[in-house]
């Protein structure tokens, strides 16, 4: 085995496929084998499932996962013994036991993070624990650069994998697809990619969107999930057609952002996917009072979760976290854009500096950027 690959959530599942498919375009010989999710599952490699067990948000869920974690992470350990390189991506808590535990029985396997956890939010102590861990981090967010600078750890920089995957979208896909008019005012919910997720924002989605069809009768609304979560939405008591449709599942990310005047989205990858595709988006995000206190205990210190507003260190996209996050303060902010083009086109402008502060040097897709820090590494073993 050459290159072990272990990824936990969509996003950091997609990013890894991406990589992998570029580093086959320079050396079809090498073999892959892992655990993933679909994208990586689609790369024809072995490539086992992951447990979605762990995919939880709050930290006191991930409690109990904790306890699970550690006995997954000697089975994932196992199966990457003797590899040359193995690449654990995102999915903090989990990825730095398994590097723990291959460094214990495979101490010649070459060890590479594939995206850091945010040290700019949380603890910096992570930065430390990292360094110990692993051989190289391929990071794609400048924010974190200054917490490795004086460790023992190889650091490439290769961009925002989303910078990678901007298409032109095709707004009639919509209308084709669901019979939806094809003129109106038109919002698209990204209520995310985790069952807690859809669990907590459903119903503040609904709320908001009944609102906003009082200051906007003719509101056009096309709920897009993530794949894996549309089960999960379609079951949650609060949601039902009256207040929008499911977009098909065939249509694309690209051809969904091209259709909509405004996003309301989940804090996450998403939302710069969005703006990337100068689509104006607000932000939400809620977690228990006690996770929120929790956070506060670790360390977590920023002033926003969107990596647009971070990058920016203002608010360019309006976030409604916790107890903002209501119907109430949605409403508003959605009515704002959507039926305002001028507010729409403020925040795309004001979103050009971070968007291009989150590019790899040299315009080189954050993909075949992380393919090549992956093959140095293979090649200097």
């Amino acid at each position: 085995m050459d290159i072990f690959w272990a990824a936990f959530e969509p996003s950091g599942d997609l990013f890894a496929a991406e990589t992998l498919a570029a580093i086959r375009e320079i050396r079809p010989d090498l073999i892959h084998c892992g655990i993933g999710l679909s994208h990586l599952m689609n790369q024809q490699a072995d490539i086992e499932p992951a447990e979605d067990r762990f995919r939880v948000v709050g930290t006191l869920k991930a409690i109990p996962a904790l306890f699970a974690a550690e006995l997954y992470a000697k089975q994932i350990a196992a199966k990457a013994r003797g590899a040359k390189i193995a690449v654990l991506v995102d999915s903090w808590g989990l990825s730095i036991r398994v590097a723990q535990r291959i460094r214990q029985i495979s101490p010649q396997t070459r060890l590479i993070k594939l995206i850091g956890p945010q040290v700019f939010i949380y603890r910096s102590g992570r930065a430390l624990t990292l360094a110990r861990a692993f051989d190289h981090l391929i990071s794609v967010s400048t924010l974190d650069r200054a917490f490795y600078q004086t460790l023992p750890l190889r650091q490439t920089y290769v961009g925002h994998p989303a910078i990678g995957r901007v298409r032109e979208g095709d707004p009639g896909a919509v209308h084709r697809k669901t019979n939806m008019p094809p003129h109106g005012i038109r919002l698209l919910l990204l209520p995310g990619s985790r069952a807690a997720e859809i669990a907590r924002l459903t119903p503040v989605f609904v709320e908001t969107v009944r609102r906003a069809h009082l200051a906007a009768p003719g509101l056009q609304v096309l709920w897009a999930p993530h794949p894996s979560m549309r089960r999960n939405l379609e079951m949650h008591p609060s949601y039902s057609g009256k207040w929008g449709t499911l977009a098909p599942a065939d249509l694309s990310q690209a051809d969904l952002f091209a259709w909509a005047d405004v996003a309301l989205a989940a804090s996450g990858t998403v939302v710069t996917e969005a703006a990337l595709h100068k689509l104006p988006v607000i932000v939400a995000y809620r977690v228990s009072a006690m996770e929120e206190w929790l956070y506060r205990q670790l360390g977590a210190k920023a002033a926003w979760v969107s990596l647009p507003n971070l990058v920016a260190g203002a608010e360019v996209v309006p976030e409604a976290i916790q107890k903002n996050c209501n119907p109430d303060r949605l409403a508003i902010l959605a009515i704002e854009l959507l039926t305002n083009r001028a507010a729409r086109t403020v925040q795309i402008n004001a979103l050009r500096a971070p968007l291009k502060a989150m590019g790899a040097a040299g315009g080189i897709a954050p993909a075949k950027a992380a393919a090549a820090a992956v093959l140095q590494e293979f090649s200097e073993r």
